[in-house]
């Protein structure tokens, strides 16, 4: 596996994996898989991604899979592939495939006995400049994982940093609008604002004060909020509007109307932070499963959109605020409705279906096939063809 012929290389790779581990743990015993194991992790540092997946699907059938020590071995051998201790360069397409890919592995570890806290606190700090990585299914990834990633963070050293770095990203990309309120609504990314907020709400457990020790963060926190809740009551209104001739079977077999279904259970997810992060001080009590994730059930949304069941107001303090307009503070604005329909339709079809995704069975919309790139010395490339 160490030689320098790629093709000897993968031969190498595919028999061990294919002939060698194929022969099960009656035959392949703890010291040969030892010695395996130790034998991938020599040459995980200099591979093309092709040849990465195929080692860590060795490394995945020895018995470092089965028990939490095993599992963290993995994670750290991951961490370290990801090259956690350089600084990410957003331009870079090698290092933006890399710790994608890496992470993408890492997360299934994830639990509470396999911590995340090395991935979380090197994500948050590049959430200044993802924005530069010019694949913008890359950046919705990366958000994504983050989001993934959190519920598994351990304690932080500096939980303050942390978490104003995921509010610093939530700030910059809602964007209150003043004049052009038809196309600032237009451009609302409500797949990003769910990942950042579940992200904000996870994380904001080890920091409880971050918002109330001072006062402008929490004023401004809490017109982006506002802000937010408009366009996803907004969005729910089309989208019911959408759905209102649609019958059971349509619910239930309609690819677009599935579409649309995903869409609640994304603004369903968005609403329930909102009136968790609103109050004074937020709360960290709500359980919600990421809208790409799934969760919750076709039948239950379709019961929501036929009932037209509207979201229930903010409560902050024992005093009811809505984020509907009704106080006049906020005025609802109805943008035209296939327009942002179509914002909606192609940003699932884009971005929620980005299916650069092994744990999920499905790697079509990402091409893993990995070539060697001479202008970057002896280290293989992770870009594709």
């Amino acid at each position: 596996m160490q030689s320098n012929e790629e093709v000897v290389r993968e031969r190498s790779m595919k028999f061990i994996l294919n002939k060698v581990m194929a022969l099960g743990k009656e035959i392949i015993k703890k010291d040969v898989e030892d010695l395996i194991i130790a034998e991938c992790k020599k040459v995980m540092q200099n591979i093309t991604c092709e040849e990465f997946e195929t080692l860590m699907t060795i490394l995945s059938s020895t018995h470092l899979i089965s028990t939490p020590e095993g599992q963290k071995e993995l994670v750290e051998l991951l961490a370290s592939t990801a090259e956690l201790d350089q600084f990410f360069n957003p331009k870079d397409l090698d290092q933006v495939n890399r710790f994608i890919t890496c992470l993408d592995f890492a997360i299934p570890f994830f639990s509470g006995h396999v911590e995340s806290t090395k991935f979380i606190v090197y994500v948050c700090e590049l959430l200044n400049r993802y924005i530069l990585i010019k694949d913008n299914d890359k950046q919705f990834i990366i958000l994504k994982s983050l989001a993934e990633s959190a519920p598994y963070c351990g304690k932080l050293m500096n939980p303050e940093a942390v978490v104003g770095q995921v509010y610093q990203a939530l700030l910059d990309l809602v964007t209150v609008p003043e004049n052009d309120t038809i196309k600032k609504v237009e451009d609302m990314d409500l797949h990003r604002v769910e990942a950042l907020l579940y992200t904000f709400h996870k994380l904001g457990k080890q920091c409880p004060d971050f918002l109330s020790k001072d006062a402008e963060r929490q004023k401004e926190f809490k017109k982006k909020l506002l802000y937010i809740g408009t366009c996803t009551q907004t969005f729910v209104k089309i989208v019911r509007q959408d759905l209102k001739e649609k019958g059971e079977d349509d619910v239930k077999n309609d690819p677009a109307v599935e579409k649309k279904l995903e869409g609640l259970r994304l603004a369903c997810n968005i609403n329930t932070l909102i009136k968790e992060l609103f109050n004074i001080p937020p709360r960290f009590k709500a359980t919600i499963s990421l809208s790409w994730l799934g969760g919750a059930t076709k039948s239950k949304l379709a019961q929501i959109v036929q009932e037209g069941k509207k979201h229930e107001p903010i409560i902050v303090d024992g005093k009811t605020k809505r984020i509907d307009g009704s106080n006049n503070s906020q005025q609802l604005y109805q943008p035209p409705k296939d327009k942002f329909s179509a914002k909606f339709s192609n940003n699932s079809n884009n971005s929620t279906n980005t299916t650069y995704n092994h744990r999920r069975g499905n790697a079509t919309g990402w091409n893993p096939k990995r070539s060697f790139d001479a202008s970057n010395g002896n280290r293989r490339s992770w870009r594709p063809y």
